[in-house]
């Protein structure tokens, strides 16, 4: 199945399977891999990357959002020497190596799992954090709610689920399940 394509914002773009979402920041003619989707998805990348010109080899970083493996090496706030230049905001919760990427000249947040509007394990939409056993502590990803919060996006593109355009101070209320 071909993976959804849009493209959010200049240089931004959105590749949606059923339940994740994979993107790229492209700047000039090389790319940032923000996530990697599942296994199952990669020939569908490869082709959606082809459709947008570019191939495997223009990829100069892949990012995972969702665990960073090495938090002692990449500084909270830390602006990232790769195409797009996002900017790390520790989010942990979900993991321990959760995070969220800035790019504060479009105001977009890439939440990652942090911050989702699809929880794949129940079906709930909206803006949330994942609950029960995929997440590591749910009562720390409710305070990294906060670190989210401040960054004052006006975008939030999620791991799972659809774009959130209402802001991220919006989608953090409702999140905590007030109105958004």
């Amino acid at each position: 199945m071909p993976l959804q394509h849009s493209e959010i914002a200049p240089g931004v773009h959105r590749l949606a399977a059923r339940y994740e979402n994979w993107y790229l920041l492209e700047q000039g003619k090389r790319l940032t891999l923000l996530d990697t989707g599942l296994p199952g998805n990669w020939n569908a990348f490869v082709s959606a990357l082809a459709r947008l010109g570019h191939s495997l080899e223009s990829i100069d970083a892949v990012l995972s959002v969702a665990a960073v493996g090495a938090l002692d090496e990449i500084a909270d706030g830390e602006v990232l020497d790769v195409p797009g230049s996002p900017r790390v905001i520790h989010a942990p919760g979900h993991t321990a190596g959760s995070c969220a990427l800035l790019l504060e000249d479009q105001s977009i947040l890439f939440s990652g799992d942090a911050l989702v509007t699809l929880d794949m394990t129940r079906g709930r939409t909206g803006p949330q954090i994942i609950r029960g056993p995929v997440t590591e502590d749910a009562d720390m990803a409710l305070e990294s709610l906060e670190v989210l919060k401040a960054t004052k996006a006006e975008l939030v593109l999620p791991g799972h689920g659809e774009p959130w355009r209402e802001g991220i101070e919006s989608a953090v209320r409702f999140a905590r399940g007030g109105a958004a």
